[in-house]
């Protein structure tokens, strides 16, 4: 049993990944940016590198926290990809995290990345 095997058996939450795909249409002469699911149902680990620590802001106070994502190194993630992450327990979804993925490390068993998300109080 290899570490990415292992490592596989504590990805209890799900993501979903979208990424910015060019519609192209030569009849137009704008073409648009729209956002595609790229990968779905992608086996992670949903974390928290940081404290909830609010900020005050001039509509209120505004709770921003580091997610931090693990999954499998063999799917293609890329920095700017608009993030879902759902947090499992058995098979109900408990809580759902939405932001852009931070450059991904790769290691040979798994893959992280940080998802930068703003929830308001």
């Amino acid at each position: 049993m290899t570490i990415a095997n292992i490592l596989a058996t504590l990805y209890t939450d799900r993501m979903t990944v979208q990424r910015a795909a060019e519609d192209i249409d030569e009849n137009v002469t704008q073409n648009d940016l729209q956002a595609v699911a790229s990968l779905t149902d992608v086996p992670c680990r949903i974390s928290y590198k940081t404290i909830d620590v609010p900020i005050e802001t001039e509509t209120g106070e505004q709770i921003q926290r580091q997610v931090q994502v693990f999954c499998s190194p063999d799917f293609d993630l890329r920095a700017g990809d608009f993030l879902t992450l759902t947090r499992r327990i058995g098979d109900e979804e408990r809580q759902t995290i939405t932001g852009y993925a931070g450059a991904p490390a790769h290691y040979s068993g798994h893959a992280e990345l940080i998802v930068e998300q703003a929830k308001w109080a």
